[in-house]
């Protein structure tokens, strides 16, 4: 099935219902696409569509809607070599404002750094009545030995708290990237029940020092071990076109903490040059250079 014959269903009430105001939405492309360099320690070096950290490139179309909706549907131009993702879409979504999400989206959960995936769900977002802090949930369902539970997260000034519960969390190539490579992802039947995190942030001027921390629990495998992932780093922001970050990353599961360095700066309008660095016990651990075109 095309990815989209694939979407009708989940874009059909909101089409159907401007179709019957006699209105048409707006259509804007959406192009986020990075032709990646990557050298690994021991390795070849390989051209891909994605890079070291499991960010697609992707193409895609965003729906403006009358009612105040907003559909946005996006396809990966490649993916992850050797790894259980069969979803040829990114993202598929309606969104209303703020308020709601329902479809395949990233679900929020600490800084998106340590953990990051795409999952088919609902979404809500609102604010405490009591010290205005943003309050995020989503619950989630992709099938048998699939992702399924409930997500949450708060964010009072500095201080983010997240938990998520149900099964099969990380399982995705775009999770745990910082510690593993996204073709080493688990895939279906693997991942964990439960998932607590914690981050903060300190920004000043352009600089943010920023610190993370996740237990992953109660894994589905003998591969799925307990451990407690850690990534600390200082981000530096010119504008809103050149960053750089300096950061460590660690976890509790027997693998070496990794120095990292990487950056973004433009080459030309809507062009990026973003290169990655790594180290491992001292050592050269990987290379990545993205030339990054963004719509």
């Amino acid at each position: 099935m095309s990815p989209a014959r694939r979407c009708l269903p989940l874009l059909g009430i909101p089409l159907a219902s401007v179709a019957a105001m006699g209105q048409a939405p707006d259509v804007v492309v959406k192009l986020d696409v990075r032709l990646v360099y990557t050298s690994v320690n021991g390795g070849n070096g390989e051209i891909r569509w994605y890079d070291r950290l499991g960010r697609y490139s992707t193409v895609g179309l965003a729906f403006r809607l009358e009612p105040g909706l907003r559909v946005v549907i996006t396809e990966k131009l490649q993916r992850v070599a050797g790894a259980s993702d069969d979803e040829p879409l990114d993202e598929y979504y309606v969104q209303n404002g703020t308020s709601w999400r329902v479809g395949r989206q990233y679900v929020p959960f600490g800084r998106e750094t340590l953990y990051r995936e795409s999952l088919r769900a609902i979404r809500f977002d609102t604010v405490f009545a009591v010290g205005d802090f943003p309050f995020m949930v989503a619950a989630c369902d992709n099938g048998p030995r699939r992702t399924r539970g409930a997500l949450a997260r708060v964010q009072a000034g500095p201080l983010g708290l997240s938990v998520a519960g149900g099964d099969h969390f990380a399982i995705a190539p775009t999770a745990l990237t910082l510690l593993r490579r996204p073709e080493d992802a688990p895939g279906p039947g693997g991942g964990y029940r439960t998932l607590y995190g914690v981050d903060l942030a300190f920004p000043r001027r352009d600089w943010t020092l920023y610190g993370e921390a996740i237990r992953f629990r109660d894994g589905h495998t003998a591969s799925d071990v307990d451990r407690d992932a850690f990534d600390v780093g200082l981000r530096w922001d010119h504008g809103t076109e050149h960053y750089a970050i300096l950061g460590w990353t660690q976890d509790t599961s027997g693998s070496s903490g990794t120095l990292r360095l990487q950056g973004s700066s433009p080459v030309t309008r809507h062009v990026w040059i973003e290169p990655m660095i790594r180290f491992r016990n001292g050592s050269f651990h990987d290379l990545c250079v993205a030339l990054r075109v963004k719509l």
